[in-house]
């Protein structure tokens, strides 16, 4: 412990390594309201508490007492410490269907022939099919629980005989320790018993979703610690309740059972008033097309549809079934699963599984995890129920869509958060011109909104709403009978009656809660009283992302309380409560007094800065980079310090930034484009790269790093190209005019239309353009790309809008597309009377503009191909991906062709064709999930080994630079890796026993045995062994780089049989069950057999 200013300080090693095993404090922990003392420094005079025992929450959790005692035999005092483990006292078993067994298609054979039976014998003449249906997954169960035994017992069967020879050859080598033939044979029967262990690695990583691992022979402490950490920030340890700390894991769960039970009881709501205040809102009924599409039967090509869009490796329901049970099964499952839905929308009965789900607890950020309000209950429901509710939730969401007003961004297509940000912007830039208006911004906070929905205003809803029968019935069902347990470290509760509230986790809910949270916006938007921002033809008062809700309020002193009486009016009858300690109020143009009024008046808290939809929002529009860009960029660098410690390769480190660090700079990126100085962008970029090449020189040019993957580059993202591309993607709006609201608010004050500022040379200028904080930045990430994106005059311009005053708005904006006729005589505006037909509301004023508007554009020229421009103006979903793409191959076509293509090619004798290097890129580099095989591969491409020449270059000749092998010859990077007679010798006899392998004859070339670019396999599974073959021996010859050591065919085996392992641990973990894809081991198996008599 370190001393400074006279206060202790753990030093940061120790902090670090408490982060990564999520210790604490365990005297602190269970006495936080206490202090006590282990040491007395007879110096000064003072007590302190130097001694400690830490541990995980897991043992934390099952320490009964933690005690000073007196010091007695020395200076510091003894801990005294009691444990007990209790969490397993239950001994109640969560079965869950280990996917594995879905692999084998002798075993796929064995589970459908049983299953065809079961349906062929059980008829609904009979029994009812909800009952046959409930029964065939008991009975399925039965078939996995045996068949998952017998495999158990059969490879303990098989690790207990390989642990009987491993135990003889270890004798053998303790008699003669020099016995290499035995010391070889060992180091094989141990990675037998590894690959005994990848079913369960293949299972562990799953759990932990993770794709990419470093190496499969070495995973078994990275997974352990991976899973470990996992596991900690999960478990509930302590619970503090009305001044009561529980940490008895029995009173953690009674706390946690007493509160949800209070939670999901029925609210006593008269029905009377709900129907009454509903009736008054004149709710619009569906048309009859609707209604016909969300009642018509269900079909199997819908239920087929559900099914592979299911996730992989999401956690099951209560009955165990995993998502790759129903994809394998669905030829016979979909058939009687079609019959069920069906006769729930006729008014039977759900089956009793589809009542149930488990309620696993996450913990919400930011908040103070020691209370159970704090989590988040996320239901785990059946997989057959979601099926069922993903295509009800389909066939809802074409109608929503239709229906509810654009205030509401969440759950529906082509809406996203980013618009709410924008609005909510753009109404600061409003407000900061017009500071005679006073604002105030209600952010909404409700209390549990999702689990409080009163289920008899949600059917009134859709009653009133005219939905249907069937669909009706389908959601009385569901909404009728409900019931939960919850999983509180990894223990289930009692089963808990569920009575209201829409259950998060299921396909439906989101939408049924949008459904009736739009009663409550379109009561705010009727309502004239409440007053919002209004320009000349549009008011922006309210805009929500599911239960995140915004109020934009003027006069707000006056208002605020009629808007909350609206909003406490719905939350009677709906049984959503305002949770008045998290809502808070953002003013603008208001005074001290007023603050404090408005708060007193509310018993809401204004605040300077608020946290919305993830982005901190102030009432200067200014202050964003500051509190977003700055604030997350810290957070990133003290990210980037702790994963540096980490073993982490060079394509790991990669990966961490992709996962980690753009997807939280692509969030700002998409809902924030405001930055205009783009060198903030280039020094992250420059810590990046200081990441992944551990704070060294880096040894692959930035470009190439950057590029595409499938161009031979390693896809490092390029921070400034994202920006670029999100910002383009808010720009895409100016271009469609489509978004009417939301560009009449951000261009309120212009002058001209926003085609005049797009397309308009810089001959054109406006200043009042720039005077506004979002335009400014998203022109000049426009003005950067608009020489590629418009070389011609774009069709999709329209000159009127273009030259068009804001007071004189038009639904509908002709475009030269509509205006022009094109053909082998040239380019012609149509006559006004043709014109005319298109849109009657034109006037011989409009068409002159139109005519002066071409004249001046047609000396131009017309862009009558399709452009990447034109490609993303059609496009609702990936913008950001498509232009990152364009741009990123802007940026990168001048090494298209790489320097190291060059050189392999002049060392190789011959031109080696880029189809040839595309094929490896875009093919032959996905053979395998492990970094280590395609560094390896990387590594030799971007000749990334430090030569003896290179060395003695850097040493400046004090160092020779002949090789380290042979001693005789210059040490060049292709004489290292294949022209010293050494390294050669070593490729020959790898090439006779492949030949033996592939039982095929090899030419003898650099280029298929260095660079893996074959182009004589006619069979797939030949072709992958060749190259995990040939990467075993660039592995091995890696090992011993800087040293005279030439590896032997032994050390080329065992890694071989490494790679297998890899492969067999990647085939695990992909949800691609088909057999064709499966690499064939059984040539390596017989050559081993033949060999050494090695049974592989």
């Amino acid at each position: 412990m370190s001393k400074k200013g006279g206060c202790g300080k753990l030093p940061p090693s120790f902090i670090q390594l408490k982060e990564d095993l999520g210790l604490q404090d365990i005297w602190r922990h269970r006495h936080s309201r206490e202090r006590d003392y282990t040491f007395l420094s007879k110096r000064h005079l003072s007590w302190s508490r130097i001694d400690m025992v830490w541990g995980t929450k897991l043992i934390t959790a099952q320490v009964v007492s933690i005690k000073i005692l007196p010091r007695l035999h020395s200076d510091h005092a003894p801990i005294e410490i009691s444990m007990e483990d209790k969490r397993y006292s239950k001994g109640e078993y969560r079965w869950r269907l280990n996917n594995m067994l879905l692999k084998e298609p002798r075993d796929q054979k064995r589970y459908r022939e049983a299953l065809s039976e079961y349906f062929q014998l059980n008829k609904e003449e009979d029994t009812d099919i909800t009952s046959i249906w409930d029964a065939s997954k008991a009975y399925i169960r039965g078939h996995f629980i045996q068949q998952n035994s017998r495999k158990n017992r059969d490879k303990r069967d098989k690790q207990k005989e390989l642990e009987e020879r491993i135990t003889a050859l270890e004798e053998k080598i303790k008699i003669n320790p020099k016995d290499k033939e035995s010391t070889f044979n060992l180091e094989v029967v141990k990675r037998q018993i590894e690959s005994l262990q990848l079913e369960e690695i293949g299972k562990k990583m799953t759990y932990i979703r993770q794709q990419n691992f470093e190496n499969a022979n070495k995973i078994g402490k990275w997974l352990a610690r991976k899973i470990n950490k996992r596991k900690q920030q999960h478990y509930i340890d302590k619970i503090q309740e009305d001044n009561d700390t529980y940490l008895d894991w029995k009173e953690i769960e009674n706390q946690f059972v007493n509160y949800y039970r209070k939670l999901y009881t029925e609210d006593n709501i008269p029905k009377e008033k709900v129907t009454q205040y509903l009736g008054k809102q004149n709710i619009k009924k569906i048309s009859e097309s609707q209604r016909e599409r969300l009642n018509k039967k269900i079909e199997l090509d819908e239920i087929e549809r559900a099914i592979q869009r299911l996730p992989s490796n999401k956690a099951p329901g209560p009955d165990g079934l995993t998502s790759t049970y129903y994809k394998t099964f669905h030829d016979i499952l979909c058939s009687p699963l079609q019959r069920v839905m069906n006769s729930i929308l006729e008014g039977g009965n759900v089956p009793q599984t589809w009542e149930k789900a488990n309620i696993v607890l996450i913990p919400q950020k930011n908040t103070d995890n020691v209370k159970v309000s704090n989590y988040r209950p996320i239901s785990l429901t059946n997989v057959d129920y979601k099926i069922f509710s993903s295509i009800l939730g389909d066939r809802l969401k074409s109608v929503l869509a239709e229906r509810i007003h654009e205030d509401q961004c969440g759950f529906l297509p082509g809406r996203q958060q980013k618009e709410n940000i924008r609005i909510i912007l753009n109404s600061i830039e409003y407000y900061e011109k017009n500071r005679q208006k006073e604002v105030a911004f209600l952010f909404l906070d409700a209390e549990k909104a999702f689990d409080s929905v009163n289920w008899f205003c949600m059917l009134e809803i859709l009653s009133e709403m005219d939905i249907g029968f069937f669909f009706m019935n389908a959601i009385k069902k569901i909404y009728s009978q409900q019931s939960a347990r919850i999983i509180i470290n990894g223990q289930l509760s009692d089963t808990i009656e569920v009575k209201k509230g829409t259950r998060q986790g299921c396909p439906l809910s989101p939408l049924l809660f949008i459904l009736t949270a739009e009663i409550l916006l379109d009561v705010i938007r009727k309502n004239e009283d409440l007053k919002g921002l209004r320009t000349k033809n549009n008011s922006y008062k309210i805009r929500a992302y599911a239960d995140d809700i915004v109020c934009i309020i003027e006069e707000p002193s006056r208002q605020i309380m009629s808007w909350l009486e609206a909003f406490e009016s719905f939350g009677e009858i709906a049984g959503i409560k305002i949770n008045r300690e998290k809502t808070k109020i953002l003013t603008k143009n208001t005074s001290q007094t007023q603050k404090e009024e408005i708060q007193n008046k509310t018993g809401i808290e204004v605040v300077k800065k608020i946290k919305y939809l993830g982005i901190e929002l102030t009432v200067s529009n200014a202050q964003l980079e500051k509190n977003n860009y700055d604030k997350k960029w810290k957070e990133m660098k003290k990210k980037l310090k702790t994963w540096e410690t980490l073993p982490t390769s060079l394509l790991g480190k990669i990966a961490i930034i992709k996962m980690k660090v753009l997807a939280e700079m692509l969030f700002l990126f998409r809902n924030l484009p405001i930055l205009r100085n783009k060198k903030i962008l280039s020094e992250w970029q420059r810590e990046i790269n200081k990441f992944i090449w551990g704070r060294k020189r880096a040894r692959i040019k930035f470009k190439y790093m950057k590029d595409d993957i499938q161009r031979g580059g390693l896809g490092v993202p390029d921070l400034q190209l994202y920006y670029d591309a999100a910002a383009l993607e808010w720009v895409k709006e100016w271009a469609t005019l489509k978004k009417t609201r939301l560009l009449a608010l951000e261009g309120q004050d212009l002058y001209k239309g926003w085609h005049a500022y797009l397309w308009r040379r810089k001959g054109f200028k406006e200043r009042n353009f720039s005077n506004h904080y979002l335009r400014k930045a998203l022109l000049l990430t426009w003005e950067k790309y608009k020489p590629r994106l418009l070389r011609k005059t774009p069709l999709w311009l329209s000159p009127l809008e273009l030259e068009h005053k804001r007071e004189i708005p038009r639904e509908r904006w002709l475009t030269y597309k509509q205006l022009l006729k094109i053909d082998k005589s040239g380019t012609n505006l149509k006559s006004y009377e043709e014109i005319k037909q298109i849109e009657p509301s034109i006037t011989w004023l409009n068409y002159w503009q139109i005519r002066e508007c071409f004249k001046v554009d047609n000396q131009i020229g017309f862009e009558t191909s399709n452009t990447v421009w034109d490609k993303v103006l059609k496009l609702e979903t990936r913008i950001i991906k498509v232009l990152y793409q364009q741009l990123l191959i802007w940026e990168t076509e001048e090494v298209y062709v790489k320097e190291n293509m060059i050189l392999w090619a002049r060392e190789c004798g011959h031109t080696i064709m880029l189809e040839e290097w595309e094929r490896y890129w875009q093919k032959r580099i996905k053979y395998t999930y492990s970094t280590v095989l395609k560094e390896s591969w990387y590594k030799i491409f971007y000749r990334w080994y430090i030569t003896p020449v290179k060395l003695a270059k850097f040493n400046k000749g004090k160092m020779g630079d002949e090789c380290w092998k042979c001693r005789k010859m210059k040490g060049d990077f292709f004489h290292m890796w294949w022209g010293c007679k050494k390294i050669k010798s070593f490729w020959r006899s790898i090439k006779k026993e492949m030949e033996i392998i592939l039982q095929k004859k090899l030419v003898f070339k650099p280029v298929y045995f260095l660079l893996g670019l074959t182009d004589f396999f006619t069979d797939l599974n030949n072709e992958k062994l060749f190259i995990y073959m040939i990467s075993a021996a660039r592995l091995v010859i890696a090992r011993t780089w800087k040293t005279s050591e030439v590896p032997s065919l032994e050390q080329w085996t065992l890694k071989l049989l490494d790679i297998q392992s890899m492969d067999i641990l990647t085939q695990i973990i992909s949800q691609d069950n088909h057999a064709g894809m499966k690499t064939d081991w059984s040539k390596l198996s017989i050559y081993l057999k033949e060999k050494r008599n090695w049974n592989i």
